[in-house]
């Protein structure tokens, strides 16, 4: 038996992620619920895992309290290092950061698998030193609302990534106001 060919996925072009992304993310920021249904159809069409992330993130935006788009972002967010980067390398000056936010705000919330996927976006190699803050600063915050449950997160995470958590979360401690 052969093995399977596996096909790499075009990444999309800086200004078409540019482009592309804040059209997703204008959707997002709408707030309508009534959004997520037509992003979900739009992150199958994707490809480009950045902007599959981006549209995930939107579909969470339009309605963060709804079960579904908060499945469909923690699905997207994956341990592929460069999505996150590309994003913010793609985001315009105006635009507010994406991705870490919303991660952050589900991990302090507790949820294992935010958290999971926080620990995760740690090892991001960063484009920008402020996506490494945000993220250190996201981390901070999710062991302020939910210490018990990141500490259980670190655990079930490869060595990789909790030494890449521990030193994002000293980063993001450092930079607090509440260092409590």
């Amino acid at each position: 038996a052969r093995p399977p060919v596996v096909q790499a996925v075009p990444a999309a072009a800086p200004a078409d992620l540019a482009a592309a992304a804040r059209t997703y993310y204008a959707l997002g920021r709408a707030g309508d619920a009534r959004n997520v249904a037509f992003l979900r159809t739009a992150l199958r069409a994707e490809s480009d895992p950045a902007l599959r992330l981006a549209v995930a993130e939107a579909a969470y935006l339009s309605d963060p309290d709804g079960d579904t788009a908060r499945r469909t972002f923690l699905e997207a967010v994956s341990p592929d290092a460069a999505s996150p980067g590309r994003l913010w390398a793609a985001r315009g000056a105006d635009d507010p950061p994406p991705v870490v936010g919303s991660l952050g705000e589900l991990a302090t919330e507790g949820g294992g698998e935010a958290l999971a996927r926080l620990v995760e976006v740690t090892q991001a190699t960063p484009f920008d030193p402020r996506l490494a803050d945000a993220i250190g600063d996201a981390v901070a915050e999710a062991a302020a609302g939910a210490p018990e449950e990141l500490v259980h997160a670190l655990r079930l995470a490869p060595v990789a990534a909790q030494e890449a958590a521990i030193a994002a979360l000293g980063s993001g401690l450092a930079r607090s106001e509440e260092r409590e």
